[in-house]
């Protein structure tokens, strides 16, 4: 079989963690022209410089930036409005498509599936998404360590399932009943006015807002990490229209003593 006088670029998939420092060479696994030359030329269809061996081109992806060189070799950065959003069992992917050439003017395109992955959870850790609850289940009831005060599990837009709150303030909430931690979780507003605030109080500074990215706008879809020695109750403060209205997505807690059942 005769060599190709083209070189091949084929298909990358890489696959990371949110902590890992996400790096590769896309060129790694491409075949190189008949002139034994293979560069990156273009990355999502735009240029990559190389006017020297070690330029740099950032360019972005949906949720964060690549720094590419002529080389193929890359890192990614994680904008920070993603790693908010990123939690265990959630994924983002990166899906690129990039042109390499021989310098030669032969050339030839592949494609880039880069995933990243939110950290997994520790051995005393645990992802509630309450999919155990009975659709309906409503007032004040016990889950896994927490009291939910006039609460609702109702279904989710997705087909899975949420807690739904409407109160005023501290009337409506989750209370820690056993030695639990809320490390991060998931809500959205309900009312499409404005965001209802998380309200988290604590032993040792009373109570807290969460910090909730401005690059999310009215109304609040996101995803929550909280100072886990902070918690032993969470409610919703009202917003400016004076409603309480919140749906509560998931949870992540923390058992210091084991997980509670």
């Amino acid at each position: 079989m005769a060599a190709s006088i083209k070189p091949i670029a084929t298909d990358d998939y890489f696959s990371f963690y949110e902590s890992d420092t996400i790096s590769g060479n896309l060129l790694e696994n491409d075949d190189a022209g008949a002139n034994g030359h293979k560069f990156l030329r273009f990355f999502d269809n735009e240029n990559v410089l190389a006017k020297n061996a070690n330029q740099i081109t950032d360019i972005a992806g949906d949720y964060g930036v690549f720094h590419v060189k002529a080389d193929g070799s890359y890192t990614y950065s994680l904008n920070d409005d993603a790693r908010l959003l990123l939690f265990a069992g959630k994924i983002f992917t990166e899906n690129l498509s990039y042109k390499i050439s021989d310098g030669a003017g032969n050339a030839d395109v592949g494609k880039l599936n880069l995933e990243i992955k939110g950290d997994p959870l520790t051995s005393n850790q645990m992802l509630l998404d309450f999919e155990d609850l009975p659709v309906g289940t409503t007032g004040t009831f016990t889950y896994h360590g927490l009291l939910f005060k006039n609460a609702t599990v109702v279904q989710a837009a997705d087909g899975g399932k949420e807690i739904f709150f409407q109160g005023d303030g501290d009337n409506s909430g989750i209370y820690a009943l056993d030695d639990v931690k809320l490390v991060e979780f998931d809500f959205h507003d309900g009312d499409g006015l404005s965001t209802t605030i998380p309200v988290l109080n604590g032993i040792n500074d009373g109570s807290y807002h969460p910090q909730i990215s401005e690059y999310y706008d009215d109304p609040f879809i996101g995803h929550i990490v909280v100072d886990a020695n902070a918690f032993t109750e969470m409610h919703f403060g009202t917003n400016f229209a004076g409603t309480a209205y919140a749906y509560l997505d998931n949870m992540i807690l923390q058992y210091d003593s084991g997980i509670i059942a």
